[in-house]
């Protein structure tokens, strides 16, 4: 589930009905799971947690879809239909007051296909960046399914790889692969299987659970392109209106005369997936900024453009403590090098999710929200 600002959207407009006197926007795109071009004409209608329509689509020639002034509410999900394709349902949608539900990138996978399907991938322990052995992964129908029959369970190796067929789960489809091992916060990933083809690299990561109550942890993962995405938390200092600058060239913030640090960057990736971890220990008071910097394209501009960061498939999970209280998926389909994703403040998340060119000087944040620290950046 991720929930962020609205903005204005030129998709297909959509039937809507139960709309409340206080709404919110759910938005996604489709694409075909083996060519990855987008798929138009895709029927996508959105329910309530007891059946209720509360509207009904379908995908625009770039495979963006779009539900406009939906009542608030949780426990929604979403249906995705279209001749030759597998149907396709997504659970656990929230739309929230004013603001848009970013759906995860649904694959679709074509009926045509036939054999046995394969699907592969490697368990991370998101604090060291290690493949994670004997971690159980239970197998579930449907995207984003939390409960319900448990179709198979697999257990992953000494390098935390796992694999999953066709015949172990009974068909090809969307399914859930929920993530558990002692010591670890219990999380959930995303798993497609295509008839007669091995669909590698479906990776996902998961935290130890050896984060205080009040403590945060920001996990950035991605898919295979472009290879080297970096995490960005700026914040305060606690001097003055000092603030410091964690990143791949900088991992860590210690205030003068500290024993630990109050910030680390646990985790630089760089070499696709993810993922890439931050640490909060110590949150002093003022506003923190996250952002996603695609340094594979770091020369990028609009007038060189790039939509690689954009259709990465990028997600940043927050915890604070053992509770995951934030999903942010990226928005599609946007040219820019800077994901800005959210600050927070005390308790308070505040979803930003702008997508732009560091020296984008129009959109004003290169001014006031440390674009400029992305410039000249040491490297590799």
């Amino acid at each position: 589930m991720v929930v962020l600002l609205a903005f204005s959207l030129a998709f297909f407009s959509c039937d809507l009905v139960g709309i409340g006197a206080t709404h919110g926007n759910v938005t996604g795109t489709v694409t075909d799971a083996v060519s990855g071009n987008p798929v138009s004409g895709v029927t996508v209608k959105l329910y309530t947690s007891t059946g209720g329509i509360l509207g009904t689509t379908t995908t625009d020639a770039s495979g963006n879809y779009t539900f406009t002034s939906i009542a608030t509410g949780t426990g929604y999900y979403a249906k995705f239909t279209k001749t030759a394709y597998l149907d396709a349902t997504y659970y656990g949608i929230a739309v929230e007051k004013d603001l848009t539900t970013y759906l995860e990138t649904l694959l679709q996978i074509s009926s045509s296909y036939t054999g046995t399907g394969v699907a592969t991938g490697t368990i991370t322990d998101a604090f060291t960046g290690n493949g994670l052995a004997s971690a159980t992964i239970s197998f579930r129908a449907g995207i984003n399914t939390t409960t319900g029959t448990v179709l198979y369970t697999a257990t992953t190796d000494s390098s935390g790889f796992y694999t999953v067929t066709t015949t172990n789960l009974g068909s090809a489809g969307y399914f859930t692969g929920e993530i558990s091992k002692t010591g670890y916060i219990t999380t959930t990933f995303t798993v497609y299987l295509i008839a007669g083809q091995t669909k590698s690299e479906q990776n996902a990561a998961i935290t130890p659970s050896n984060i205080g109550a009040n403590e945060y942890r920001f996990i950035l993962t991605w898919g295979a392109t472009p290879y080297d995405l970096d995490s960005h938390l700026t914040g305060p200092t606690g001097t003055g209106t000092d603030r410091f600058h964690v990143y791949f060239s900088n991992k860590t913030y210690t205030p003068s005369g500290a024993a630990t640090p109050d910030v680390e960057l646990d985790v630089d990736d760089t070499s696709s997936y993810g993922p890439e971890t931050i640490t909060l220990y110590n949150q002093k008071t003022g506003e923190y900024r996250y952002y996603v910097h695609d340094f594979s394209n770091l020369s990028a501009t609009a007038t060189s453009p790039s939509t690689q960061l954009s259709n990465s498939g990028a997600k940043v999970k927050v915890y604070k403590g053992s509770t995951l209280v934030r999903t942010f998926n990226i928005p599609t389909g946007q040219g820019g090098n800077c994901w800005d994703v959210f600050k927070l403040s005390g308790s308070t998340i505040t979803t930003v999710n702008t997508i732009s060119y560091i020296d984008d000087y129009s959109t004003g944040r290169a001014l006031v929200d440390d674009h400029g620290l992305m410039t000249n950046l040491p490297s590799k």
